[in-house]
C-alpha cells in the first residue's frame, strides 16, 4: 500500500518531541521553531493530499491540468518541511549548552521506537492484511518483519532516519565542540555533497562506477547534512544571518534551487529533485529556516493555534496518511468525486487535508489518555 510520503518547547522543539499540553507555551518558547514545526506538519498533510490523488489514475484523468498545477505548487509550498524538521532536531540535539546524557538520549530513541511499535505496526498490519485480504498469523508475522526491516508505510521513513540521527548524536556533539565554527560549516558542505550529489547525478543520467559507488556508500546518510546545518543555522551567532548581505546570498541560493526544481519538474517531469535525498532541496530549506528565524525569532511572535498544532505535530505526521487511504481506496468515493468533476476532486483533497489534521489530532489526544503513551505523542 503506497503512503500518500522533552519536553518543553524550549528544550525540544522537533517533530518527534512532545510540546506542553493544552497548547500552552513555556516562557522560553522558541517561536520561530514552533511556527516551522506547526506549519511543517500541515504542509506534509497538504503534500500527501495531492500525492494521494496523483496515485489514483481515474481521478487524475478527470482533472489532469489541476493535478499538474498542484504537483508543481507543492514543491515550494510543502517540500521544505521534512528538511526543516531535520534541521530543527539538529539545532537542539547538538546544542553544546544542553545536557545530553546517555539516559536522556535513550529516552528520545525509545519515544520513536514506541511510536513505530504501536502506530507503525498497526499500519503494517493494515497493509499486509489488505494485500492478503485476510488477517491471520502469517499476516501478523509479515507485518512485524516489514516493521523491523523498515518496509512500513512510506512516510514513516522519517522516524527510522531520526533514530539513526539520535544514535550518532554523541559523536556529532563531540565534533561540534572540538571543531571550529568554519570547520563545522565545512562538514555540512562536504556531507551535503557526498550524500546528495551522487543521487542527483544518477537521476540526470551521469552514471559511472564511481558515482554509483559513492551513492551506495553515502546516499543513505542524506539526513546528516540537514541535522548539522540546523545546528549551524541556530547557533551561528551572526556569522551567516547577522549580516544582511549574507542572508541575501542564502535567500538567492534558495530561490535559485527552487526555480531549478520547478523547472526540472515542469520541463522534464523530474519531480524527484524536490525529495530530501536530492541536492537542491537543502538550499531551499536553509532559506526557509533563515527567513523564519529572521522574521520571528527576535520579535518572538507567537499564537495559541501555532502552539496547539506544534503540540500535535508528531501525531499529525504519523497518522494522517490513514485518511488519504480511507478516502481514496473506496471506489464509491472516487466515483462520487469523479461525477462532480474538478470541484469533486478538490473537495476530496480538502476532506483529506481536514481529516488528516483534525482527526489525527483527535486520535493523538485519545492515545494520550493511555498511560503507556504519556510523553510519547
Amino acid at each position: 500500500m503506497q503512503s500518500p510520503k522533552e519536553t518543553t518547547i524550549s528544550s525540544e522543539v522537533t517533530l518527534t518531541a512532545a510540546a506542553p499540553r493544552g497548547g500552552g507555551a513555556s516562557r522560553a518558547t522558541i517561536w520561530y521553531l514552533q511556527w516551522l514545526r506547526a506549519l511543517g506538519a500541515v504542509a506534509i498533510v497538504l503534500l500527501h493530499a495531492v500525492r494521494a490523488v496523483e496515485l489514483a489514475p481515474a481521478l487524475v484523468a478527470v482533472s489532469p491540468a489541476l493535478i499538474y498545477g498542484e504537483s508543481l505548487a507543492i514543491i515550494p509550498l510543502t517540500r521544505w518541511a521534512v528538511p526543516v524538521f531535520f534541521m530543527m532536531s539538529g539545532a537542539l540535539m547538538l546544542d553544546p549548552a544542553r545536557s545530553m546524557p546517555a539516559r536522556k538520549l535513550v529516552r528520545h530513541v525509545w519515544r520513536i521506537v514506541f511510536v513505530l511499535l504501536t502506530f507503525g505496526l498497526a499500519f503494517c498490519i493494515i497493509e499486509a492484511g489488505y494485500d492478503a485480504r485476510s488477517l491471520n498469523g502469517q499476516v501478523l508475522l509479515t507485518a512485524l518483519v516489514n516493521l523491523l526491516t523498515g518496509h512500513s508505510w512510506d512516510h514513516l521513513w522519517y522516524l527510522y532516519a531520526t533514530i539513526g540521527l539520535y544514535l550518532v548524536t554523541p559523536l556529532l556533539r563531540w565534533l561540534v565542540r572540538k571543531v571550529s565554527w568554519p570547520g563545522v560549516l565545512a562538514l555540512c558542505l562536504v556531507s551535503w555533497l557526498l550524500c546528495c550529489v551522487p543521487s542527483s547525478l544518477m537521476i540526470l543520467g551521469w552514471v559511472d562506477g564511481g558515482v554509483a559507488a559513492l551513492d551506495s556508500a553515502c546516499g543513505w546518510a542524506f539526513p546528516l547534512p540537514y541535522y548539522l546545518t540546523g545546528y549551524v543555522l541556530h547557533h551561528e551567532d551572526g556569522h551567516l544571518t547577522g549580516l544582511r548581505s549574507a542572508r541575501l546570498v542564502l535567500y538567492a541560493l534558495g530561490a535559485g534551487a527552487l526555480i531549478l526544481m520547478v523547472w526540472l519538474a515542469s520541463a522534464y517531469g523530474l519531480t524527484q529533485f524536490s525529495m530530501p535525498e536530492q541536492v537542491l532541496i537543502l538550499p531551499y530549506g536553509v532559506a526557509c529556516f533563515v527567513a523564519a528565524r529572521q522574521l520571528l525569532d527576535k520579535r518572538q511572535i507567537g499564537a495559541r493555534w501555532i502552539s496547539v498544532l506544534a503540540d500535535y505535530s508528531l501525531g499529525i505526521y504519523v497518522i494522517h496518511p490513514l485518511f488519504g487511504h480511507l478516502l481514496i481506496y473506496p471506489l464509491a468515493i472516487q466515483q462520487l468525486a469523479i461525477s462532480a468533476g474538478v470541484p469533486g476532486v478538490l473537495a476530496l483533497q480538502l476532506a483529506i487535508v481536514l481529516l488528516g489534521v483534525f482527526a489525527s489530532m483527535l486520535i493523538t489526544e485519545a492515545a494520550r489518555t493511555i498511560p503507556a503513551f504519556k510523553g510519547k505523542m
